[in-house]
Parts: structure tokens; C-alpha cells; sequence
């Protein structure tokens, strides 16, 4: 079984749009879309038949691989790449991701529903007035029950500088593997 969860504003969230295509793809099917003038679009998807009972979906990793879940992440990165890309392998892992561009919009998200996230999984350098070490601190004394993880595409002096500032919270070093971060993740969730 695959979960796909998104924002409130679903039709035209791009995020929806991208975790269908990537279940799609993931599972050997096809999208068909077609627009026909006053009857709005129709989207087909194709997949291929199970062949057998008890087949694990592409949205589940199969016992033995990858370290996955279920929880519910909020993704927090300003380059919209990186976040598309950690989106399609967060979800691909099976976690239930929502995601944001900056701390600002990230915070605002965590007071309105704190409680339906696990895991805040946020870049360190980001625009606007609350940067992502700055995230970490608040959710850690607003919900200590919440669980932080921190990426940072800095190397070397900076990085390792804010990691040791970071409370426990590990930083995981862009660019990332899906394995990488796979296992950064279950363990963050696990601690």
C-alpha cells in the first residue's frame, strides 16, 4: 500500500502532482493526461497487474532493504531540486512527507499542527527570518517530543561548527544518498 499525504491545498500542490508521477514510474506504469475545452482534465494511470498475491508496492521497500517508514515528515528546503528530490525519496521510502520552502512558513505550519509531524527534516542555510538551526532550537523547546534532523551542503569550519552547536541534532551532509539518508532518518526517528 501507498500513502501519499499532502497539503490542504491538494489540486494544485506540485508536490501531489510529483508522488503520483513517482509511484507511477516507480511501479512500470504510465500517466495519460488530456484536457478536452469545458470538461477540465482526465488523467489515466496505468499499471501493471500484480502477478502475484502479496507483491509489495514500489511505495514500501521490500524486508531487508533500505530502512523506511511511515511517520509523517515535514520537509523544510529552500532549492526547489533538492526538495523535489528529497520528497520523491522520502516517500519512496513510505513516510508521509509535507513540504515547505523556509523556516518562516515551516514554523507558522508547526503551530497550526505541531502534532501531525514526527520528524522536522530541515536545511541549515535558508532566506527569511528563521534559518534552519534556528528551526531546530525552537521546535526542540517549543515540542520536545518532536525529533530534528538537519542537512547542510557546507563542508568542513561552518558545518561541523553549527553540528556541535546543533543539541544532539545530527546534520547530514549534502549532497546525500537515498541511502544515507534513509538511514540518517530511522535513526533520527529511532533516538
Amino acid at each position: 500500500m501507498t500513502q501519499i499525504c499532502t497539503p490542504d491545498d491538494w489540486p494544485n500542490h506540485p508536490s501531489r502532482n510529483r508522488q503520483h508521477a513517482g509511484f507511477v514510474h516507480q511501479s512500470g506504469g504510465v500517466i495519460d493526461t488530456v484536457s478536452a475545452l469545458g470538461e477540465g482534465p482526465t488523467v489515466r494511470l496505468f499499471l501493471p497487474r500484480a502477478v502475484e498475491a502479496g507483491v509489495v508496492s514500489a511505495g514500501r521497500p521490500k524486508a531487508g532493504s533500505l530502512p523506511h517508514g511511515s511517520e509523517r515528515i515535514l520537509l523544510v528546503e529552500d532549492n526547489e531540486q533538492v526538495r523535489a528530490v528529497a520528497v520523491e525519496q522520502l516517500t519512496s521510502l513510505g513516510y508521509c512527507v509535507v513540504e515547505t520552502e523556509n523556516g518562516d512558513t515551516a514554523l507558522a505550519l508547526l503551530e497550526k499542527k505541531s502534532g501531525e509531524f514526527d520528524l522536522v527534516f530541515s536545511d541549515m542555510m535558508m532566506p527569511g527570518l528563521v534559518d534552519g538551526f534556528e528551526l531546530a532550537q525552537l521546535v526542540l523547546e517549543r515540542w520536545p517530543s518532536r525529533k530534528v534532523q538537519l542537512t547542510s551542503g557546507f563542508s568542513g569550519g561552518v558545518g561541523d561548527k553549527l553540528e556541535e552547536q546543533a543539541m544532539g541534532v545530527t546534520v547530514i551532509r549534502k549532497p546525500y544518498r537515498k541511502a544515507d539518508l534513509a538511514r540518517a532518518v530511522r535513526a533520527t526517528l529511532a533516538a
